[in-house]
C-alpha cells in the first residue's frame, strides 16, 4: 500500500514555510539590501539566507516546534524536527540540490550524507513508488557523531531511534518561488518520495512594491491568506502615497 511520510506535515506548517521563504527572499531582502545603500550584490546570496533562517525560526518559535542551527563550517544547518513523524527538515537551493545529486559521494558534504543515512531503514519500490519497513540497517560511527552534533541545538530531547530526514528544495525567479517541494533521498541521492508544497499551498502577493499594481488583483482568482491581504493594503497605501509624494520606501 502505498504511503507518504511527507503527507503526514500539517498543511498549515507548509503554508507558513513558504510564506516564511517567500517574504525573506522578496521585501524582506529588498529592505535589508536598501537600507545597506550597497553598490555591490557580493553578500546577497548570504543574507538571503540569514532572512530565510530568521523568518523561520521565528514560526518555529511561535508554534514551539523543535528547530536546531548548527554551525558546519563556514555554513549553518538549520533542522526542523517533527516528534510525531520522527522527521527532520533541512533546506536548500535547487540549484545546490541538483548538483548534488549529479555529483559523486566524495564531493557530498558529510552532515548531509549523515542525514540522508537515516533514511536507510525506508525501503522503496520505485517504480511502485511504495514503502515498506525494512531490516534495521547500522550507521557508521562518523555519521553517529555528525547526527549527535546536528541535533544537538534543539532545546528538548530528539527521538533518535527512528529518525528519518528530508530535504525542503525551493527556486525562485524575480524575487518570487517557482518550485517548493519535500524530497526524501537514500544513500545514493536517489528520490524516495516528494511531495510538491506549492499544490497545496495559498499564493501570497507580490512583495516588491516597484513591481506591484493595483489593479492586478481584479484581473485574477488568486485567493489571498489574512497576511496577504494585510500586506496587499499596506502597499496600497505606499502606491497612493507615492503618486502623490514621489517615490516612497517602506518601512517596518
Amino acid at each position: 500500500m502505498y504511503y507518504n511520510l511527507l503527507d503526514g506535515i500539517p498543511a498549515r506548517n507548509r503554508q507558513e514555510i513558504y510564506e516564511c521563504i517567500s517574504q525573506a527572499i522578496g521585501c524582506d531582502l529588498q529592505e535589508t539590501t536598501a537600507k545597506m545603500e550597497a553598490r555591490t550584490q557580493t553578500a546577497v546570496p548570504f543574507i538571503k539566507w540569514d532572512l530565510v533562517y530568521r523568518n523561520l525560526m521565528n514560526y518555529f518559535d511561535s508554534e514551539n516546534l523543535l528547530y536546531s542551527p548548527v554551525k558546519r563550517g563556514c555554513w549553518v544547518v538549520l533542522l526542523l524536527y517533527y516528534p510525531e513523524l520522527d522527521l527532520l527538515l533541512s533546506f536548500m537551493k535547487k540549484k545546490r540540490f541538483s548538483s548534488l545529486c549529479a555529483s559523486n559521494s566524495k564531493k557530498r558534504p558529510a552532515y548531509l550524507k549523515a542525514l540522508v543515512s537515516l533514511n536507510s531503514k525506508i525501503q522503496a519500490d520505485y517504480q511502485q513508488e511504495s514503502f515498506f519497513e525494512g531490516t534495521s540497517c547500522a550507521v557508521n560511527p562518523e555519521a553517529v557523531k555528525i547526527l549527535g552534533e546536528l541535533c544537538q541545538g534543539f532545546n528538548s530531547p530528539v527521538n533518535k531511534e527512528n529518525l528519518k530526514h528530508a530535504v525542503v528544495v525551493f527556486d525562485e525567479n524575480g524575487h518570487r518561488i517557482t518550485e517548493l517541494n519535500a524530497y526524501i533521498l537514500n544513500g545514493s541521492f536517489e528520490i524516495l518520495c516528494h511531495l510538491g508544497f506549492l499544490e497545496k499551498v495559498h499564493p501570497i502577493m507580490d512583495n516588491s512594491i516597484e513591481s506591484y499594481h493595483s489593479e492586478s488583483l481584479h484581473e485574477t482568482n488568486v485567493s489571498l491568506t489574512a497576511k496577504a491581504l494585510q500586506r496587499k493594503a499596506k502597499r496600497d497605501f505606499l502606491v497612493s502615497l507615492a503618486k502623490d509624494d514621489g517615490p516612497v520606501t517602506e518601512k517596518e
